[in-house]
């Protein structure tokens, strides 16, 4: 096998040249053979039936015919030859035989004129036995035919030069514009490899596969992008996160190793501490629910499912909570939207939506959840008529532990992980989720991208499976 691919291993430009030279070498050359063997032809035919003429004719007429068309062919384009059995010459221009008389067409080179001053011409002409034992010559004159030759070969000889001379400069300029591609590509490699990922691998614009491959890698190369500065991002909320209640832990420890005396202070102090330690584990259980999201690319059982289904039994286990809040909880349907899915993490994500539209709209207020489809795609839309989020921390709030802030200055309250989780199950089901203008208040779309064609519910209403309404932290 290894013997079977080393043979058929991607050939040299000078390899590839020297094949180009070879085809247009045997083209040119076949080019040439088919126009002698059509001129030869129609002459041989020619000759061959004026043999046959002479042939029908008396013996004794033959050399009076022969004569009678030499003085008719003062230019000996057509010459004669008449010789007796013997090869003795009785009468023609034409006054020496061939070597051979054997019926068959033959070239030669003859000075057939009387005048000193006579060219040596080309004639192609047939030598054969009459019945009568005679043997006839008749020719023609072929200077024209050879001069044609002539120049036929000298226009594929320049043609040839012309197109190996364009070939070699063609080959050149493309060879140094890959060659110039190329070495942007090296070069702006290099400098994604010592660190500096804001950089991308150009693009020529012509859209070959040169530029399709760069796009692929650009893409990665975004995508590494951002799983780096999310890992940044978490690192830094880590740390912003965990000091705080670190620290109230350790001061309140340090206050009851120098202050404390009773044993109910000590309970005091152990139950903060054991509460800060709470904060702490439900930082780190969120963040290893965003891991298992993550994972769950290659783990989660998906199947077909329908989207509308997901929000009735989002909007029933929240509408109590909304009733408590002196809210109104909405849902706008659409036809059944089919997807391919993981259910209960559908329903966590809409429920992390939800959550946070009852956490910003004030009493009074309403949230509408919407679902249509259009453009080959399904739109999952939470809107409310709280504050809305400002249109710099748009892009922010997806990220963990950000936590926007309110009108007033303050900061929310929370993890601050809610939304990061939409992003990471929205990325799972080859969805993307954005903040929208939406009025007042703040919309948030999850668009989907259509796996399955649209089709009607069962007759029966049955929905297509079980939801368990247990939601995930």
């Amino acid at each position: 096998m290894r013997k079977l691919h080393l043979s058929f291993r991607q050939p040299s430009p000078s390899q590839l040249f020297c094949l180009q030279a070879a085809i247009a070498i045997v083209l040119l050359s076949l080019l040439y053979w088919v126009s002698v063997q059509h001129w030869a032809g129609e002459i041989d035919e020619g000759l061959f039936n004026k043999v046959r003429q002479i042939r029908l004719l008396p013996p004794n007429e033959i050399p009076a015919h022969i004569a009678m068309s030499t003085s008719e062919d003062p230019d000996n384009r057509r010459p004669l030859g008449y010789f007796g059995p013997h090869g003795e010459h009785i009468v023609g221009v034409i006054a020496t035989l061939p070597s051979k008389v054997d019926g068959k067409p033959f070239d030669y080179i003859a000075t057939l004129g009387h005048h000193a001053d006579d060219m040596p011409h080309h004639y192609r002409g047939v030598a054969v036995r009459l019945p009568s034992g005679a043997i006839l010559i008749t020719a023609r004159l072929i200077d024209g035919e050879r001069r044609f030759d002539n120049f036929l070969l000298l226009i594929a000889g320049c043609s040839l030069v012309i197109a190996l001379v364009v070939g070699m400069a063609s080959g050149a300029l493309l060879n140094a514009a890959a060659a110039r591609r190329l070495r942007d590509v090296r070069r702006a490699t290099q400098r994604i490899a010592s660190g500096r990922l804001d950089h991308r691998l150009p693009l020529s614009g012509r859209g070959d596969d040169i530029d399709k491959i760069t796009s692929v890698v650009n893409s990665m190369l975004d995508e590494v992008e951002r799983l780096i500065r999310d890992i940044q991002g978490i690192c830094a909320g880590i740390a912003h996160e965990v000091r705080t209640p670190m620290t109230r832990m350790r001061s309140g420890l340090e206050s009851a190793r120098c202050n404390t005396t009773s044993v109910a202070e000590y309970e005091q102090v152990v139950e903060a501490a054991l509460q800060q330690s709470d904060i702490i584990m439900t930082r780190f259980s969120a963040l290893l629910r965003i891991a298992q999201i993550g994972e769950a690319a290659s783990l989660a059982q998906k199947s077909q499912l329908n989207l509308q289904d997901v929000l009735d039994d989002v909007i029933d286990f929240y509408e109590a909570a909304a009733e408590e809040l002196s809210l109104t909880l909405e849902f706008k349907p659409c036809v059944p939207a089919i997807i391919n899915g993981e259910a209960d993490l559908l329903f966590s994500a809409f429920g992390n939506l939800i959550e946070n539209a009852l956490k910003f709209t004030p009493p009074g207020g309403a949230i509408t959840v919407t679902l249509h489809q259009g453009d080959g795609k399904m739109t999952v839309q939470v809107t409310d008529t709280g504050p809305g989020i400002p249109v710099a921390e748009r892009n922010l709030v997806f990220q963990p532990f950000y936590r926007a802030q309110h009108p007033t200055g303050t900061t929310t309250t929370g993890s601050g992980i809610g939304l990061s989780l939409v992003a990471a199950i929205a990325r799972l089901h080859n969805a993307h989720v954005s903040i929208r203008e939406g009025g007042p208040g703040c919309c948030i779309a999850v668009v989907f991208e259509s796996e399955m064609p649209m089709k009607q519910p069962d007759a029966s209403g049955d929905r297509p499976f079980s939801l368990n309404r247990t939601l995930r932290s």
